[in-house]
C-alpha cells in the first residue's frame, strides 16, 4: 500500500529520461559541496566510533575523522559485515534480517541501426517479453539512437549472474533474434553489462522487505548515539525504496537529522553526546524526560558532570527520530533545529 500511495503521489505513470544519464543528477550535488569534498576510488574497511567521534579507515591506510557519519553502504555490505564497525551495530541486526537485496542484470546494446523502429512502431519505447530470460527492453525514445537496454530481475537474474558476461550477452542476442526474426548479433557494435550481484561494492541492485519485516526500513534508518546516521534506498519507508528518488530523499532526510542535531547541541556537544548515548535515540524513548533545576533526569542515570544547564527536546511523529539538545532559557524551553518537536 505504501508503494502504491508513493507512486500515485509522484505520478509514477509518467516517464522521464536523462539524456546524459544519472551524472546529470550527481554533478549539481557535487558542485554544491566543492571539488575536493568527494573522494573517489576510496574503499572503506573499518569504522571506529563512539558518541561524538568517528574515524573511518580505508584499504589504502588513510583515515578520516568527524563528529558524525552518514552511512550509505548497500544493504549486503551491512548484512555481511564487509565494513567492520567498532563497536558493532548490534542495534541494526533485526532490521538487516528483515530486508533483502534483489538481483538485477542490465545490458546495454549498441547496434548499427535502430531496427526496432518501423513504420508501425515509430514511437516504441518499451518491450515486454514474458517467459524470456530478459523480460523487458527499453529503447531511447524520444531520443532516436540505436541503443537498446535489456533487463532481467529476480530468481532468473540470480541464476544468470553466475554466468560469464559473454554468455549473458548471447542469451539476450538469441532472444532478440527470435523476437525480430533476424540475426541481430551481426549488427552489434558495442555492449556493456551491469551485473550488480558480482560487484563487491554493491552485492545486488534493489532492496525489498522480507516477510515480517514491515518495520525494518524505519529501524535501519534510525540514528545511533547521535553519531551514526543512515541513508540509502533501503532506509526509505515511504514506499520509494528500490528507486533513485528514494535514495535521494533518504540522503536529504539523514542530512536534516544531522543538521537538527548539530544546531540543537551547540556548545554542549561533547557532554550531550554522552547524555544521548545514555538515554538512547529510539523515537519516543526520551518523551518523558524531565528538567529539574539545572540537571537532566530521564531513562537511566546520567553522570553528574552533565548537569550543567542543558535540557533535551524530543521530536514527535514518525518522521523525526532525532533528539536535540539546547540551553534552558529562563525556565522555558525553546525548540532548536526546526519544528515537529517540543521542549521538556
Amino acid at each position: 500500500m505504501r508503494e502504491r500511495r508513493a507512486e500515485t503521489a509522484m505520478h509514477a505513470e509518467r516517464s522521464f529520461r536523462l539524456p546524459r544519464g544519472y551524472v546529470e543528477i550527481l554533478e549539481p550535488l557535487r558542485a554544491a559541496i566543492g571539488p575536493d569534498a568527494l573522494r573517489l576510488d576510496t574503499t572503506v574497511e573499518r569504522v571506529q566510533w563512539q558518541p561524538g567521534a568517528v574515524t573511518v579507515h580505508t584499504t589504502d591506510r588513510k583515515t578520516f575523522s568527524a563528529r558524525k557519519l552518514i552511512v550509505t553502504l548497500p544493504l549486503p555490505i551491512l548484512q555481511q559485515n564487509l565494513v567492520t564497525f567498532e563497536p558493532a551495530l548490534v542495534e541494526k541486526t533485526p532490521a538487516l534480517r528483515g530486508l533483502r537485496m534483489g538481483a538485477v542484470i542490465k545490458l546495454g546494446l549498441h547496434f548499427d541501426d535502430a531496427f526496432w523502429w518501423t513504420d508501425d512502431r515509430k514511437r516504441l519505447g518499451f518491450l515486454q517479453a514474458p517467459g524470456q530470460t530478459f523480460a523487458a527492453y527499453w529503447t531511447t525514445y524520444p531520443v532516436l539512437a540505436p541503443v537498446l537496454f535489456a533487463w532481467c530481475a529476480g530468481p532468473i537474474a540470480e541464476k544468470l549472474a553466475r554466468l560469464k558476461d559473454e554468455d549473458i550477452l548471447q542469451h539476450a542476442l538469441g532472444e532478440l533474434s527470435k523476437m525480430f526474426k533476424q540475426r541481430v548479433g551481426a549488427r552489434l557494435r558495442a555492449w556493456h553489462l551491469h551485473n550488480w550481484q558480482t560487484d563487491p561494492l554493491a552485492g545486488g541492485a534493489y532492496s525489498y522487505v522480507a516477510a515480517g519485516g514491515d518495520r525494518s526500513q524505519r529501524a535501519l534508518a534510525r540514528p545511533i548515539g547521535g553519531t551514526l546516521f543512515f541513508a540509502g534506498e533501503a532506509t526509505d519507508w515511504s514506499g520509494q525504496h528500490s528507486t533513485v528518488y528514494g535514495a535521494l530523499m533518504s540522503g536529504e532526510r539523514a542530512a536534516r537529522e544531522v543538521l537538527h542535531r548539530a544546531q540543537a547541541v551547540g556548545v554542549h556537544d561533547e557532554k550531550v553526546a554522552r547524555a544521548l548515548a545514555a538515554l538512547g535515540d529510539e523515537p519516543g524513548a526520551v518523551q518523558h524526560l524531565q528538567v529539574k533545576r539545572d540537571g537532566l533526569l530521564g531513562h537511566g542515570d546520567l553522570p553528574g558532570d552533565l548537569a550543567d544547564g542543558a535540557w533535551l527536546i524530543a521530536h514527535e511523529g514518525e518522521d523525526a527520530a532525532a533528539v536535540g539538545v539546547g540551553q534552558r532559557a529562563q525556565g522555558e524551553g525553546k525548540v532548536l533545529g526546526g519544528g515537529g518537536g517540543h521542549a521538556l
